[in-house]
């Protein structure tokens, strides 16, 4: 046998000596009961997630469980000035902002209707709402006038709307109770700037 042969034989049986002795180490540790416990991880349970954030624009500071009513205190400050009313407006009636900053909706609305859709498409100019059509079947847009928002709910079923769950109703389709508005109410994305805007313009509708 050569030597580089022999070279290569002493090393195999080397590593397999190496490889039984821990093996062995391991066993008698098992039997000892000193083995150590496999590590486990569990992530960190999330009780509820804060509403703002998916608009671009940080947080309002209202927390809410997941399919839940809101919880914690309001604290969305709503900045009423002609500036504000004016973009409002123009994202009620048309969609678009002043600033030119995107206003965007999903949950099957770019599918449902043709053209641009604006909060006015449904909830009519002056936020009474009424019947509108969605591929030739009717639904009911309610009234979003502010005394009705912020006023006891006709049907009981959710506390009134404050500013902060009325942009979780615009952004996540959520009513103050945690219970999904109806469809085909769609899910907004604007800036949060914008998103103040279009409530303060929505506190003017009587």
């Amino acid at each position: 046998m050569k030597k580089k042969e022999r070279t290569m034989l002493r090393k195999k049986k080397t590593s397999l000596l190496i490889g039984l002795a821990a093996v062995l180490a391991l066993a008698t540790a098992v039997l000892s009961g000193c083995a150590p416990s496999p590590v486990s991880y569990a992530p960190p349970s999330l009780p509820g997630t804060t509403t703002g954030g998916m608009m671009g624009g940080g947080t309002t500071g209202m927390t809410t469980a997941p399919g839940g009513p809101a919880t914690g205190t309001a604290t969305m400050h709503v900045t009423m000035n002609p500036a504000s009313v004016s973009n409002g407006r123009s994202i009620y009636l048309y969609g678009t902002s002043d600033s030119g900053s995107p206003v965007t909706y999903t949950d099957g609305s770019n599918t449902m209707m043709q053209g641009r859709l604006a909060c006015a498409t449904c909830h009519g100019a002056d936020g009474h709402g009424g019947t509108f059509y969605v591929m030739m079947r009717s639904y009911h847009a309610p009234d979003i006038t502010w005394a009705t928002l912020s006023g006891p709910d006709p049907d009981m079923q959710h506390p009134p709307y404050t500013a902060d769950t009325l942009q979780r109703a615009i952004t996540e389709g959520l009513d103050p109770g945690g219970s999904p508005l109806d469809y085909p109410m769609p899910h907004w994305q604007m800036s949060q700037s914008d998103l103040n805007d279009l409530i303060a313009y929505l506190k003017t509708l009587k």
